[in-house]
């Protein structure tokens, strides 16, 4: 952009006392200690005001300015060295909201003298696209730069903490190259960057916070360092990345990390993953592979973790896997290969409700309870309900229109009602025990069942008894071939 004019920002408060500056966290108590202020006096010259501390260190803060100059864009070039009465300082901060919301600001010189910048410093700076953060600086404060009209950044290998919200809402932002020795990307660092396209981490990151790079919608590539552990929740909602390679230690991804990432088509998770949260995945209509490790120690698939993934095809679970919770596939319409754990305990409420291409299915005998909508409106062709079932809930397999074959064990000792209402497809039931009344089913458990053309097979010598009983006694043929 055409610059205007160049006008020198100085030191509007004065500070001068040690700098503190510890590893990277998001939480305020890890935060490195910024500088302290000790008022020691104030001075004007008509175009600035100063208020400088020379009690220690002679260091100053740009507090702000204010050009008399009317013209239409501003450059602020900022000494490294201010004069006082005759006394030298250095300046070493960039205060709070010093240049906030300044409409004219479209470029600023850093002395090679900063040491931080503080909160809101350039927030809401609109026209201010150009910056170069200078070797020295250390720390970054909360909201330092959002809302600015920056179109990349840089951060040095000096810095090592920044803030959070700290380049949030910067819609021309485009790429941004962490250098710094961080190990976290604090929370809503990027998030509602809707321009940004490229991110580079450090090799040094363990931890994505919240809604980093939430809303980050045009997001195609980022780096995803070996040494990363952690994806805190709403990471990467509603954002544009595109895959997520495995990662070899990570061991966190939290509740909504990825939700509504519509471009991302691939996720590789590794074996040291051992929390999911609940809807991490949910809504990537384009994710259509996800690979987990063998070996990994994941015990829950979570609520709505893959909810609406409507391309996702084919899915190993580990074998680490004991529970698969509430929608976690739910309507997934193209999921038509799935291998269930063999240690798997428990399958929640409408798990795979809508899944409409899973033909087929294995239960594990591990498997102890299928609860209500489990598989409701599935394209089953054939269930075998495994022998460690005791109950069939409401509507576990209701509406599943390919299901030809059903297999209930002698172990099941009730049946729901509509646990298979609107299986209008079903040829033939083997129904195990031999005492039809202990399955304790429901009149309507198979409502809309074709019951004249519904073979039901039972145990030698029990047609009369099922005959007895409701609603088997609806199936007008019934055969005594079971052993």
């Amino acid at each position: 952009m055409k610059k205007f004019m160049t006008l020198a920002a100085y030191a509007l408060l004065a500070v001068g006392l040690t700098f503190s500056f510890t590893a990277c966290s998001s939480d305020d108590d890890d935060k490195p200690a910024g500088l302290t202020l000790q008022d020691d006096g104030t001075y004007t010259d008509g175009t600035f005001e100063y208020v400088y501390y020379s009690a220690t260190n002679f260091q100053v803060e740009v507090k702000g300015f204010t050009p008399s100059a009317k013209t239409e864009t501003l450059i602020a070039d900022i000494p490294e060295k201010v004069t006082i009465d005759g006394k030298e300082f250095t300046v070493a901060s960039i205060g709070s909201k010093a240049f906030k919301d300044n409409s004219k600001l479209c470029d600023v010189k850093f002395p090679a003298s900063l040491i931080e910048i503080k909160e809101n410093a350039f927030s809401g700076c609109k026209y201010l696209d150009e910056i170069v953060l200078p070797a020295s600086l250390e720390r970054i404060g909360a909201s330092a730069f959002a809302g600015s009209g920056l179109a990349s950044v840089t951060v040095p290998q000096s810095c090592r903490y920044f803030a959070q919200n700290v380049f949030s809402d910067c819609e021309y932002l485009t790429s941004a190259t962490i250098q710094g020795s961080f190990e976290t990307i604090s929370s809503q660092a990027f998030s509602n960057c809707t321009g940004l396209k490229k991110v580079v981490l450090p090799s040094t990151i363990k931890t994505i916070g919240k809604e980093a790079f939430s809303n980050c919608s045009s997001l195609e590539s980022i780096s995803w360092p070996n040494s990363l552990t952690t994806i805190g929740q709403q990471a990467f909602e509603n954002s544009g990345v595109r895959s997520m390679t495995s990662v070899p230690n990570l061991s966190a991804i939290g509740s909504k990390a990825f939700k509504g990432c519509s471009s991302l088509s691939s996720v590789s998770l590794p074996q040291t993953l051992t929390t999911i949260g609940e809807s991490a995945f949910e809504h990537c209509t384009s994710l259509y592979s996800v690979t987990m490790a063998e070996n990994m120690t994941l015990t829950t698939i979570p609520k709505g973790a893959f909810a609406n993934c409507t391309k996702l095809y084919g899915l190993k679970i580990p074998a680490s896997v004991t529970t698969i919770s509430e929608n976690a596939f739910f309507h997934c319409e193209a999921l038509w290969s799935l291998s269930l754990p063999a240690n798997l305990k428990t399958i929640k409420n409408s798990s795979f409700s809508g899944c409409k291409k899973l033909g087929s299915i294995n239960f594990p005998n591990t498997l102890k309870t299928i609860e209500k909508y489990a598989f409701y409106q599935c394209g089953l062709g054939d269930v075998t309900i495994p022998a460690s079932i005791t109950t069939i809930y409401e509507k576990t397999f209701a509406e599943c229109s390919e299901l030809k074959t059903l297999d209930i064990p002698n172990t099941v000792t009730k049946i729901e009602q509509e646990a298979f209402f609107g299986c209008s497809a079903l040829r033939e039931i083997k129904a195990r025990r031999t005492d039809p009344a202990g399955y304790n089913c429901s009149n309507y458990a198979f409502g809309k069942v074709p019951t004249s053309t519904c073979i039901l097979h039972v145990p030698a010598d029990t047609r009369w008894k099922y005959i007895q009983v409701e609603p088997w006694k609806k199936f007008e043929t019934i055969k005594e071939d079971l052993k």
